[in-house]
């Protein structure tokens, strides 16, 4: 885990515009995995845009579906560096040693690991 890489993108990233598919959760998710956590699934999630992403969610049936089909099945026990799913709105958030950071709705918030309920290793 590289610290300083993931405050230095999460910064960078709160000045950017959310758009569906360029820039949302996933795709904040997904990045912040990759240069905090160093693994990169955005080629296999195949989500560059909005066209991208409507097809792979309607592909999939759903966000959670798009996630279990690239990274297998939902588990419980997740670790800092693992997606996390939030369904009310769907969302994907990031677990970190101290919280979960989740970008929805054009905002970041930490979520308490508590909220954590279901996700996948990344």
């Amino acid at each position: 885990m590289n610290p300083d890489a993931i405050r230095a993108y999460i910064e960078a990233a709160a000045t950017k515009t959310q758009r569906f598919g360029s820039y949302d959760c996933v795709r904040f998710a997904v990045e912040l995995v990759w240069v905090g956590f160093d693994r990169n699934y955005l080629g296999q999630l195949g989500y560059w845009d909005r066209k991208s992403a409507v097809r792979r969610l309607r592909r999939d049936g759903g966000l959670f579906q798009a996630f279990d089909a690239v990274l297998g099945p939902a588990r419980s026990d997740l670790e800092p560096g693992d997606f996390v799913y939030y369904d009310d709105p769907p969302t994907i958030g990031v677990m970190l040693p101290s919280c979960v950071v989740v970008y929805s709705g054009g905002g970041f918030y930490n979520a308490p690991h508590d909220t954590a309920r279901i996700g996948w290793r990344s």
